[in-house]
């Protein structure tokens, strides 16, 4: 793969250790002797275009975008930083400029051994690589420049590369001292102040920036940020210079504080200002701080010490990457470690932190050309909001009590009336590219005065705030512990052995094996010695925990995940409102005091599932547990302050309002709201979010906590005693919850989707012959102004570890199998012989028929070898049909950027999706492609041969058994176990030893019956239609008219779509309302449940 950033392009791939030689030779050749074909140019430009598309709806691209067109005329900064089809193809046509010979001639230019830096991760010995590397790469043509960009690595203390006198600032008083009011696309109320500094690359040894970002983004006590919580201003900040290459290159870093405001706090922006200039007056007065580097610096130290093992791939680009930023030395340490003490670069830094020196964002949705003139006949109703602009807050905790309750839709028309008095008389423009609206204005020279080293604090704003505290949570112990029999007294053997051979008949009595099966498996199935399976510390009718004592990693660290699992968190479309907010509430309540553990890297998360709340914590062990009780003990109890809760009502009503807002994100729900027995449109849990109040969320939360079930894995440097501790004191927290049911535990139940067979007998009609698919869900992108549409097909395979078997048999016996099930409510693991044998078969026990198919139907059907399952087979299809997918939709067929072949499981229940997300073609040509290939595909893997096949087979199996990177993917897989309720916790081995024995033709049968045939298939074809392209706004300056030809704005360029009803895709079944939605799931039997 490759990507491209502002200075640098880096291109990198990753291949079995046995074919490196034959790869890096082919890797040289791209650098040695490319084809540029001109074919590929075209298919290039044309995938370009379509990931342009893609995030012309991004509000990131909309901010990036108007600033880089506010930079001075001719600064590298002031380009466009993209590219489509019209900047790459289109302009250079006009001037006569052939974009093949011009990448020609920037490929002479550039890219030379002088420019380039190598990184090669392996397994061979050096020597070797050494002697790959110069055999291949010594052909890389060597054409020096003086500008070469690897040349100006810092590899010396000189002193004119630290005082920028020759800086070029990239903004002027244009764009400088200025507010960009920004036409957001999502509801969310942006702030963000740039400050232009010279390039800080060259003081990595000291990291100037670090030092400010800690101060200006700490997030304790007497900080900004809990400063603009408590007057209800904010919910968050981040300080410091993006690493990408548009905010920190050769020529600038940008240091940048990103806020998102609450509607109060937009409304209030200067105060916000106000308090963040004031924050940088203490800091500057206050002078360079020894002891917050040295407090960094031994962060930074122990991170490194203590440095998990990075993903191959990603430690080849940070390496390459860093040989251009750093001396050789440093290479490895640069980008995490602080070397020198400088207080005269610190305060060179912020010296420049001034009002003059600043580009101000503000982004929001009401900033509206059009909305401008509407919302003016409201501007008397919301005067008192223009104290923002005239006046200072008073000294009150919150100067707007009295409209801390008002309904969002009051809500949105303040904020509109207050967006038209602040864009009143000032001058729209819009970004060519991108075509979105913003206006600047400048910033009153009182506030800039104000704002100076030199004025004086406004005290009813910042009398609170204050430089950090010390950091109580640094870590001191990080001693090993390991584990032994003398620590395994706690552990309950008896409730599942961690013997692989129990183990596996564990897996075994879930998979319906037989004994000869279960042999075959064992004799392939290797277990490290190292790696002792968890173990189970606690198993109560309250609880169930688990522990894994590391013995591989060995690291000072632990992973923590917990569960409180309530029979009222995913009722209702209420509940699930309630218990996100539940979790909202005690994050925002906690974001003082575990920001400080948060910088030693001890991180927690805390969230809402459909179950109920999940507790993760990762990081060093010596303090976490800390952490974790005082996290449990604000959940008992729980405080809700009514302003807070007020701010993060309407923030979930705006998530909800733009949630999905990516026709693939979109398509994605809508197949889940298809499926899932219990999923509600998103207008339903944006009109909960709208009617709740504190006294919901109260009483929510006393039900929450009055029964529970606890889920709990400890996976690190613990040992099983502490485990147990933690488990107890936990319960002990919550004596007074009752236990909660079983019944109450089961997971959701999924829809078994009809064939078409299915619904031909059910309608007894004639059905199209076009119509191969069973059901299609119409609906429209959530975003107006979306162009891009996006369709899925969802094949559904059954339960994930169901054994495949696609046998023949007669449509009675195959009905007679599907009642059955349907009529089954659990399948349990204490099921009888009786329900295992209706529960064992592909898509729910039932035999189906491979229509049209040379392959045995007794394919499957083998005694004495292991059988896949279908989870099993459903990973292979992905691991197989990605690569061909991805190069037949996107790159030869160009029907769009995001094209993309996965499996997922929902409740158990696996299935398979193709998802194409278009810019340039409706969803019926898209869904009318896919059908094509799926068709294509099938024709390839009949005529494969064994050995290719094999050759598949044998990479998903190694990416199986491919060890775990760090203790944390190692935790995430233990944990998913657990949440799946599946305890296979080696897995990888038994998979391994499965797919061993699929072949080719189990595959072609497989693939044909679940994905091809319409007559056996389960599908879901979901399609999500684009808009027109909106017409360019036509703006008002100071009143006046401007005409559109004078904006200057390039169009952009979306193939004609035909999205009307009449040009629809029509299925067997369409379904295009929540109301046809639920219907059909009405008439549709349901999976069992599988615990």
């Amino acid at each position: 793969n490759a990507s491209t950033d502002a200075e640098t392009t880096v291109f990198q791939f990753e291949v079995a250790p046995k074919h490196l030689r034959g790869a890096l030779e082919r890797f040289a050749c791209f650098f040695t002797s490319p084809l540029f074909k001109a074919d590929a140019t075209e298919r290039e430009l044309k995938a370009v275009d379509s990931e342009f598309h893609n995030v012309l709806q991004c509000d990131w691209t909309r901010r990036d975008e108007i600033a880089a067109r506010a930079a001075r005329p001719g600064h590298p900064m002031n380009k466009f930083g993209w590219g489509n089809r019209k900047s790459l193809a289109d302009i250079p046509a006009q001037r006569g400029i052939d974009t093949r010979a011009a990448l020609l001639r920037f490929y002479d230019q550039h890219y030379c051994s002088s420019r380039m830096t190598l990184a090669v991760s392996t397994s061979e010995d050096l020597d070797t690589v050494e002697r790959y590397v110069r055999q291949f790469f010594s052909a890389v043509p060597d054409r020096r420049h003086s500008d070469c960009p690897a040349e100006a690595r810092d590899d010396g203390d000189d002193e004119s590369k630290r005082d920028g006198d020759t800086f070029i600032n990239p903004y002027g008083p244009d764009a400088l001292g200025h507010v960009f009011c920004i036409q957001a696309v999502k509801e969310r109320f942006g702030l963000r102040l740039v400050w232009p500094l010279p390039p800080l690359r060259r003081c990595y040894r000291q990291k100037p920036a670090e030092y400010v970002e800690h101060l200006l983004g700490h997030e304790g006590p007497g900080s900004i940020h809990a400063l603009l919580k408590k007057r209800s201003w904010a919910f968050s900040l981040h300080a410091g210079v993006d690493e990408d290459g548009f905010n920190d290159n050769s020529l600038v870093s940008l240091l940048s504080l990103d806020l998102t405001l609450t509607p109060q706090g937009l409304m209030h922006y200067l105060d916000v200002i106000e308090c963040i200039f004031d924050y940088i007056r203490i800091m500057r007065r206050a002078g360079p701080q020894r002891q917050y580097f040295d407090e960094l610096k031994q962060l930074a130290d122990t991170k490194f010490r203590y440095l998990e093992k990075q993903d191959p791939v990603e430690f080849v680009e940070e390496a390459a990457a860093n040989m251009h930023k750093f001396a050789p030395e440093h290479v490895l340490t640069g980008r995490v470690l602080l070397y020198e003490w400088d207080p005269q670069l610190v305060e060179s830094v912020m010296s420049r932190l001034t009002p003059e020196n600043c580009r101000i964002d503000l982004s929001a949705k009401q900033f509206n050309p059009a909305a401008t003139e509407q919302a003016s006949s409201a501007r008397a109703a919301a005067a008192s909001s223009s104290s923002s602009t005239s006046s200072d807050a008073d000294d009150s905790d919150r100067d707007d009590d009295a409209d801390e309750h008002k309904s969002t839709e009051e809500i949105q028309a303040e904020l509109a009336a207050w967006a038209a008095q602040i864009a009143r008389g000032a001058k729209w423009e819009v970004e060519p590219w991108i075509n979105a609206p913003y206006f600047r204005i400048r910033l009153p020279a009182d506030r800039i005065k104000r704002w100076s080293y030199a004025g004086n604090a406004n005290a009813s704003l910042s009398s609170s705030l204050v430089l950090p505290p010390r950091n109580d949570f640094v870590p001191e112990n990080f001693d090993i512990k390991l584990f032994s029999a003398s620590s395994s007294a706690v552990v309950d053997h008896d409730v599942l052995p961690s013997e692989p051979v129990a183990t596996w008949r564990k897996y075994n009595r879930r998979l319906c094996l037989s004994q000869e099966a279960e042999r075959a498996a064992l004799a392939q199935y290797a277990v490290s010695p190292l790696q002792p399976l968890p173990h189970r510390v606690l198993a109560s009718e309250r609880a169930c925990v688990w522990v894994k004592t590391d013995a591989y990693f060995r690291m000072p660290r632990l992973n923590a995940f917990w569960m409180l699992q309530s029979s009222n968190s995913y009722s209702s479309p209420a509940s699930a409102v309630l218990c996100n907010l539940m979790a909202k509430v005690l994050v925002d309540s906690l974001t003082e005091f575990a920001y400080a553990a948060s910088l030693t890297e001890l991180t927690y998360s805390l969230f809402a599932v459909r179950e109920g709340v999940v507790l993760e914590l990762h990081g060093f062990n010596d303090k976490l547990f800390t952490l974790f009780k005082k996290i449990i003990l604000a959940l008992r109890d729980l405080r809700v302050d009514a302003d807070r809760f007020e701010d993060l009502r309407q923030r979930a009503v705006r998530k909800y309002r733009t949630d999905c807002y990516t026709p693939s994100s979109q398509a994605a729900r809508d197949r889940n709201g298809v499926l899932q027995q219990r999923q509600w449109p998103l207008e339903e849990y944006e009109r909960s979010a709208e009617r709740v109040q504190v006294s919901d969320l109260v009483a929510f939360h006393r039900e929450f906590c009055s029964s529970m079930f606890v889920d709990g894995l400890l996976h690190g440097n613990v040992l099983p005693s502490e485990a147990r501790s933690m488990a107890d004191w936990l319960l002990e927290t919550f004596a007074d919850s009752q236990p909660l049911p079983l019944y109450c535990r089961l997971p959701d139940r999924i829809v078994k989707l009809p064939r078409l067979a299915d619904v031909k007998a059910r309608r007894q009609q004639r059905l199209a012959a076009a119509s191969d698919v069973p059901v299609c869900l119409h609906t429209a992108a959530r975003n107006p102004a979306e162009v891009n549409c996006a369709v899925e097909n969802y094949f559904q395979v059954g339960p994930a570890l169901h054994l495949v078997r696609i046998a023949g048999s007669d449509a009675t016996a195959t009905e007679s199998a599907t009642a059955t099930e349907s009529a089954t409510a659990t399948a349990t693991e204490t099921a009888t012989a009786t329900e295992t044998a209706t529960a064992v078969g592909g898509a729910g026990g039932e035999e189906a028929k491979c229509n049209g198919s040379d392959v045995s139907p007794t394919d499957f059907d083998r005694d004495a070898t292991l059988r896949p399952t279908n989870l099993i087979m459903a990973q292979l299809v992905q691991h197989m049909m990605w690569e061909p997918c991805f190069d037949q939709l996107r790159t030869k067929e160009q029907l769009g950027y995001k094209v993309s072949c996965r499996r997922i499981v929902l409740s158990g229940v696996v299935g398979i999706t193709i998802v194409v997300q278009s810019a340039s073609f409706d969803a019926r040509h898209v869904q009318s492609r896919i059908d094509a290939f799926v068709r294509q595909y099938a024709g390839v893997l009949e005529q494969m041969k064994d050995s290719e096949f094999r050759s598949h087979v044998d990479g998903l199996i190694a990416e199986k058994l491919y060890p775990f990177t760090n203790l944390q993917q190692e935790g995430r897989f233990l944990w998913d176990e657990i949440m799946d309720r599946s305890y296979a916790f080696q897995r990888p081995h038994v998979e391994a030893a499965m797919l061993r024995c699929v072949t080719r033709r189990d595959m072609v049968a497989f693939f044909r019956h679940y994905i091809v045939n319409p007559t056996t298939r389960r599908m879901l074809a979901t399609h999500v239609h684009g808009h027109p392209k909106p017409p360019k706004p036509v703006l008002k300056s100071g009143g006046g008219e401007v005409k559109r030809d004078e904006l200057k704005s390039d169009d952009v360029k979306v193939a004609e779509k035909t999205t009307t009803h009449s040009s629809r895709f029509e299925a067997a079944v369409s379904l295009s309302t929540h109301e046809s939605v639920q219907l059909f799931k009405d008439q549709q039997p349901l999976y069992p449940q599988f615990v």
